[in-house]
This record gives C-alpha cells, structure tokens and sequence, in this order.
C-alpha cells in the first residue's frame, strides 16, 4: 500500500454540531452563491444544520469513502461516532452512508461502483481516494449520462491527478515543499474529522453540482476555512487548474 501525504489541518472556523430530532420532513437548500450562501459564522452555521436536521432518505445520502490513510480502526471509529452524532447514518434515516475501504470495499475500490449504485446518492467525500477511484467515480457519472447532479469533493487522494480532475468538482491535497522527495507517514487529527464535517455541511447545503470556473477557488476557501490557498499546477504543461486546490500547512 502507498505511503500517503501528511495532513495536519487546523481549521479555526467553529464547527457547529446537532442533529434534529422527531418527525421528519421535506427540506429547501440554499443556493449556492460564493460570495454568500455558504458561510461558516456561527448564526448561518446553525441555520444550514437546521436544515440538515429535516433530512429525509427523499433528500439523498451523503456518501464518505475512508481510504489510504483513513482506515485506521481507531480513526475510522471516532469519524464515524462525530459525523453521526451531526448527522445520523442513512441506515436509521440519516444523512451518511460511510464506506471503509478495507471492511466495506475489501480494499478493492474497483468493488465502490457497485456498492453505492443503488444508493440516492445527494454527495461523495473522498479521503484518501485509492488508485483508479476515479475510474468508479466515472461509471457513477456515466450512470447519469454524464450529468452527475451532485458534487464529488476529494481530499488528499493517491489517484492519478488528471483523473481525479476530470471526476471531482473539488479536489484538495497538500502543498509540497519542492525539496520533499520522499511520501511521509498520514498524520490522522481532529483537523481531518473537522474537514469531513464542513464536507458534509456544504455538499449538503448546495443544491446542485458546483461548475468548474475561477469563482471555484472561493468555494473551496469557505469550505476550508481558510483566506490562502493555491491552484495546483502541473508540472509539465504550466497549466493552473480550476478545481484542484493546495493548502500550506507548515510542519
């Protein structure tokens, strides 16, 4: 197994965690403007959970894959008891539908096509996409003939970049020194579950697929929680690309 990229995150935006309770019913998203719909101050923060907490199965899952990095037990098992504490699991009429690609997947993402197909899927985080996620990812779109009606956002994948760009709406890893040759060990903190959380929070906030354009850029900072971060780009032509992200976090 690949050796995967450090993360330490340290996200200073507050994290608001409830879920509602009692009868369910039909919710509105909110639009998805950068420059206002989604914030993360505390007044709107609560207003988004409020209507996370009405979710029904009618509204869709969210669907989180825990790959390279993200499978340890002790991990996965704190993840998973925060994000269903914020949003239930979809099996008890919740938001999330977890995929651990050890357990789940039998660490063969070539089985993850097939394990959410039939799911009313709203939303997929990836963290920690294995090789060739992106080749799910596109049977999934294809599925809807290439007109995927939600977004796919991942987070530090060990894909191929140019496949993970052509399959994800948002995608954010890193930022490596140049003189950093060799891959270093994943570093697993609350930073990570506090970034799957705001995932959830905004995938399920907007009501549709974000377009890959330069306003991208400013949903990937509100999403982050943070005012500095940069374009990937690629080494051999130049090019900036819209929709893949890097953060610099010093060691």
């Amino acid at each position: 197994m690949k050796k995967v990229r450090i993360i330490s995150l340290i996200l200073s935006a507050a994290v608001v965690l409830f879920a509602g309770c009692g009868k369910k019913k039909n919710v509105k998203l909110i639009l998805n403007d950068p420059d206002s719909a989604i914030s993360f101050e505390p007044g709107q923060s609560e207003k988004i959970d409020r209507v996370i907490s009405n979710w029904t199965n009618e509204n869709g899952t969210i669907v989180i894959l825990f790959g390279y990095g993200f499978e340890d037990d002790d991990f996965y098992e704190h993840s998973l008891k925060r994000v269903e504490d914020a949003y239930g699991l979809a099996e008890n009429g919740g938001l999330i539908t977890p995929v651990h690609f050890n357990k789940d997947l039998n660490s063969h993402i070539a089985n993850f096509y097939n394990y959410i197909k039939d799911l009313n899927i709203r939303g997929i985080i990836l963290f920690g996409a294995p090789e060739n996620t992106a080749r799910e990812i596109a049977k999934v779109q294809k599925s809807f003939d290439e007109k995927t009606p939600f977004n796919v956002f991942s987070f530090f994948p060990q894909d191929d970049v140019l496949a993970q760009e052509g399959t994800c709406n948002i995608i954010v890893e890193n930022k490596r020194d140049e003189t950093q040759l060799e891959e270093m060990t994943q570093v697993m903190d609350e930073g990570s579950v506090d970034l799957m959380i705001r995932a959830v929070r905004y995938i399920a906030a907007v009501p549709g697929p974000l377009p890959v354009n330069a306003e991208l850029v400013k949903h990937a900072m509100k999403l982050l929680g943070m005012t500095k971060i940069s374009k990937y780009i690629d080494s051999e032509t130049s090019l900036h690309s819209d929709n893949h992200f890097l953060i610099d976090v010093k060691k």
